[in-house]
């Protein structure tokens, strides 16, 4: 089962694989035109209760801190 499956309705999952978002953020390198991950967890009241970026698109936020956030912010 899937992360999201276990917490339901009460987050969203936002993906942006075609990068159609990232250009309305600073998600891009522009001289190589190659996208860095982001991962956010924003609470409903809008600020974000967690950040994790990274220069290397090949390092990602540790899955433990990000449901650790999650669950923080869902109480």
């Amino acid at each position: 089962m899937r992360s999201s499956e276990h917490l339901g309705d009460q987050f969203v999952f936002l993906s942006d694989p075609e990068g159609k978002l990232v250009k309305h953020y600073s998600g891009i390198e522009h001289a190589y035109e190659t996208f860095n991950p982001g991962t956010y967890v924003v609470g409903k009241d809008g600020k974000i209760a967690y950040s994790f970026t990274n220069i290397s698109y090949t390092v990602r936020a540790p899955v433990e801190d990000v449901l650790a956030a999650v669950r923080k912010v869902v109480g």
